[in-house]
């Protein structure tokens, strides 16, 4: 099947996060050959359209892989696709990469544009940093975002938000055997710091998480610097917010109580949205998985995609689950019977 071959050739083109140049130009190759007109932004995010007056549908994916997935060793059986466990799959997005590319050889898609994002992997860079001219035109259109771990069938109509706060800590260096009271030990302070933020769920709608803790060097010299680096997440953006300056105060005040220096520097990656169940988007998107036999089950996620950033910029977007399992890892797959469900569910929601 072509949409097989496709993506046995998508998981063995290189496309890490911000290299992803070698895909683009595969996918320019490709849609221009059939006809597409595209535009592209400064930052390499791609849009494909033949009538741009005509466009009700717009099927998202992102180009980018993480790391782990940066040419797949990759293996298959009659039932799946997956690797030797050496590195990742990359079906995290390919396999709806494969789809969109097939629907546009086989379907007349005047109806839909093709919209292809960069940087997905690392906080949505591509889709929160683009520029708006590129989806001018499309104002009106419905937006589906391909990107979703799980079963064919489930529609994504809202997501958290989400927040990163890096703490940099500037203690006193000294001797550490002649004159350690001298000194003020950043990662001790940014420790007590460390043990005072929230892990895993501070309430019923929220997530948090250490990331890293970074303080290099030597015993004999009492440590001046240490930085730590921290997520929050939430389904209610001024939760979030309320959180992060609970957070923040009490971070300050530990360090102050230490006599150390504390720097916060807090970034929203992205933002929190929500779609009706009863709006036209899902309920169109529900009619479609029924139309394949299959039962639509709609729910919210603790993940972002690059339906933030769109929801974020006025247009209307929602996610679909692709299929594929255990994404990021040498043990991520998808089924092939995924992959074809994936590609008449689509089909059907454009006809």
């Amino acid at each position: 099947m072509l949409r097989y071959s496709l993506f046995r050739e998508l998981v063995n083109i290189s496309s890490p996060s911000l290299k992803e140049e070698s895909i683009s130009l595969f996918i320019k190759a490709y849609l221009t050959n059939l006809g597409f007109i595209y535009r592209e932004d400064n930052f390499g995010n791609l849009l494909f359209f033949k009538a741009l007056e005509s466009v009700e549908y717009c099927l998202v994916a992102h180009m980018d892989t993480v790391e782990g997935a940066n040419v797949a060793h990759l293996m298959e059986d009659e039932e799946r696709f997956f690797t030797d466990k050496t590195t990742a799959l990359g079906a995290d997005d390919k396999c709806a990469i494969a789809v969109m590319l097939e629907l546009a050889k086989e379907c007349s898609c005047d109806n839909v544009a093709f919209l292809f994002f960069i940087g997905e992997e690392i906080g949505l860079y591509g889709s929160s940093h683009m520029d708006k001219a590129l989806l001018e035109g499309l104002e009106d259109s419905l937006f589906f975002v391909l990107d979703a771990e799980g079963e064919i069938g489930t529609i994504i109509n809202e997501a958290v938000g989400k927040s990163r706060i890096t703490f940099i800590c500037h203690g006193r260096a000294s001797h550490a055997g002649f004159a350690p009271e001298k000194g003020i030990n950043a990662i001790r302070v940014l420790s007590q710091i460390a043990l005072e933020l929230p892990q895993g769920r501070p309430d019923e709608i929220s997530t948090c998480n250490i990331g890293s803790f970074i303080a290099e060097g030597s015993t004999n010299v009492v440590s001046s610097l240490a930085k730590l680096t921290f997520e929050l997440r939430s389904l209610d953006d001024s939760n979030r917010k309320k959180l992060e300056e609970k957070i923040i105060k009490k971070s300050q005040d530990i360090a102050q109580d230490s006599l150390a220096l504390l720097d916060v520097k807090v970034e929203d990656l992205y933002k929190h949205y929500k779609i009706d169940k009863e709006d036209e988007i899902v309920l169109k998107a529900k009619k479609a998985i029924e139309s394949i036999k299959l039962k639509a089950q709609i729910t919210s996620t603790t993940g972002g995609s690059d339906a933030n950033s769109l929801n974020s910029f006025g247009y209307k977007a929602i996610v679909f689950t692709c299929g594929y399992f255990n994404p990021h890892g040498v043990e991520e797959y998808i089924y092939k019977r995924e992959l074809d469900k994936l590609y008449f569910l689509v089909k059907k929601l454009i006809s």
